[in-house]
């Protein structure tokens, strides 16, 4: 499908109420730009027609073409519901779901016309500082933050993640309320698919994605994060829920990949065949040495991970469930030719290691690398949601191979940093119940980057307790009773240049704050 812009005036008919309007936004805090869509499409760059995700985003070659999400699962009767986004259509819409005469009105259509808010830290620290101004002229991310849904449109109360103040269930910025968004800059996207509800397979769900990036002196610059909520506003008790991310890998010129996956590490990766990605067809290479790109699940351990065969099905519903169950679309198992054995993971040796199951290792005929990762809950009652977390790394540090064991490598270290680090909070949840609110902004350090000695400032009196130096390993390098502190210095002349978090801890929560040490 050719998609073009809102501005261009071009209209996807989604469902029989709902037209679509595409729209799109970058993301680029830090070395990657990334191209973020409201149809439940990503990095796919609309206006261009060609890969949304750049690295480093100063060029203009990429690693991954498109991505989109599959959810699946089964009804009390074990009936099967699918939604999906692929490349030529999509089951999901803008906006969040609201009752059935809503979805065409002015009324709807101004507040969720194209629901992707971008907003920065920045932007929210100086909100922080100066709502009570004046003189403050509050930006429009803050301001039009969907914080709470149109009730009167049938849309729910609460919806993008808030700072209540007050804690009266209201996000009010002009009293000083701000979005609770993760890294140095986010973009949050709303989609659903009710609008497909004639079509019976669908769920009824509203997909919350929060894209996020950390600006740093490490590979976290080259890195961005998905916080994926998927909420349950139908009447349905599902079971059997699956989620895969799909991801078209273009490592520069397309038509050279492999792909592969570390099910250790929670990770899919694409990467080059050969030592030179070359131009060709228009598509722009990387030259000698090119890079491998992955996608790993934090929160969840991987159900399965496999290369994509293609989208000529007779069913696209049902093959794309047996692909989320380790099945080939005829209802084959995948086969590993090491055991003979059924598996979940197809490409799962490292291909450093000529003795292990990798698309190298079986001279693979290289081609356009697509490919897929899932993951798996028992229960998706209605009237709750499912949190997932997952990072998209990169690396390009020596030979393709090198890149990606150094791959793999990082993301081990990833692993430990999402399990030590109350940065990332991601659990699944009643609908109803607001999860304790990160307390990240009460805290202000500074110089960051720092090089001698920081300063670490409690705005709060008292409201901490306890302070660590964590690296990214999770190695705790100091820790101090902070009772009573709201101003302390941190000797930072031993430690090495790169990143760390400040981490406090008290009765109402913990702040985690990442420190850049030059």
């Amino acid at each position: 499908m050719q998609y073009i812009l809102r501005s261009l005036l071009f209209v996807l008919f989604a469902g029989p109420m709902q037209a679509q309007v595409l729209s799109q936004t970058q993301l680029e805090k830090n070395n990657v730009r990334a191209d973020i869509l409201n149809n439940g499409a990503f990095f796919y760059n609309a206006s261009g027609q060609h890969g949304g995700y750049q690295v480093p985003k100063s060029g203009e070659v990429s690693t991954i073409f498109y991505g989109g999400f599959w959810i699946g699962a089964q009804d009390p009767y074990s009936n099967l519901h699918v939604s999906i986004c692929k490349e030529t259509a999509s089951s999901f819409s803008h906006g969040p779901i609201a009752s059935g005469a809503s979805y065409n009105s002015l009324a709807y259509d101004a507040l969720y016309h194209e629901s992707i808010w971008k907003v920065s830290k920045a932007e929210i620290t100086q909100h922080q500082l100066h709502w009570q101004d004046a003189s403050y002229v509050m930006p429009i991310s803050i301001e039009e933050w969907p914080g709470n849904g149109e009730v009167s449109l049938g849309v729910a109360a609460q919806l993008a993640p808030y700072i209540d103040l007050n804690a009266n269930g209201i996000y009010e910025p002009q009293l000083g309320d701000y979005p609770d968004i993760r890294g140095d800059e986010a973009c949050y996207v709303i989609y659903n698919d009710a609008t497909h509800l004639l079509d019976e397979n669908k769920l009824g769900i509203e997909v919350h994605a929060m894209f996020y990036q950390f600006t740093t002196g490490n590979y976290l610059n080259n890195t961005t994060f998905l916080n994926l909520r998927v909420f349950n506003r139908s009447s349905v008790n599902y079971h059997n829920y699956r989620q895969a991310l799909f991801l078209d890998f273009d490592i520069g010129f397309y038509a050279d990949d492999y792909i592969g996956c570390a099910p250790e590490q929670r990770l899919l990766y694409g990467y080059n065949a050969d030592d030179y990605d070359e131009v060709d067809a228009g598509w722009y290479g990387y030259g000698a040495n090119p890079p491998s790109q992955g996608v790993m699940c934090m929160s969840h351990p991987l159900e399965n991970a496999s290369y994509f065969p293609n989208w000529n099905f007779t069913n696209a519903d049902t093959a794309t469930w047996l692909l989320m169950n380790s099945q080939w679309a005829d209802s084959s198992n995948w086969i590993d030719p090491l055991s003979n054995q059924a598996t979940n993971f197809v490409y799962n040796g490292n291909p450093n290691d000529s003795t292990q199951w990798s698309a190298e290792t079986s001279q693979q005929a290289a081609h356009d690398g697509r490919g897929f990762l899932t993951i798996h809950e028992n229960n998706f009652a209605k009237n709750t949601s499912i949190c997932t977390d997952y990072a998209f790394i990169y690396n390009k540090s020596g030979t393709r191979l090198h890149n990606v064991q150094e791959l793999i490598n990082t993301a081990s270290s990833l692993q430990e940093l999402y399990n030590y680090s109350s940065i990332f909070p991601c659990t699944s949840e009643n609908l109803g119940l607001i999860a304790p609110a990160e307390l990240s902004l009460d805290v202000n350090v500074f110089p960051n980057p720092a090089r001698n000695t920081v300063n670490v400032k409690v705005e709060i009196e008292a409201a901490f307790e306890h302070l660590s130096l964590v690296d990214l390993q999770g190695n705790v390098l100091h820790s101090q009773s902070t009772a009573g502190l709201t101003n302390l210095q941190l000797e930072l002349s031993e430690l090495m240049a790169g990143s760390y978090f400040v981490v406090l801890e008290g009765k109402n929560g913990t702040a985690t704050k990442l420190l850049v040490i030059e």
